[in-house]
């Protein structure tokens, strides 16, 4: 009896370490895909950023 229970609270024990595992594994997950969309939306930022510089400088080389 006193065996079961100890095999039950390991196995209780066990059971919540490998939940905060998973837990901590979709959070850096979620943290990982929310930079990685940030930083897409900051390098598409940019690109147009540079294709309006570039026209900007191609009508200003047209007028000269």
């Amino acid at each position: 009896m006193k065996n079961q229970i100890g095999l039950q609270s390991k196995r209780l024990a066990q059971m919540k370490i490998e939940e905060e595992k998973r837990r901590k594994l979709q959070l850096a997950q979620r943290d990982h895909v929310h930079k990685c969309t940030e930083e897409e939306d900051l390098r598409q930022m940019k690109m147009d950023e540079v294709a309006q510089m570039e026209k900007l400088e191609m009508e200003l080389i047209k007028r000269l």
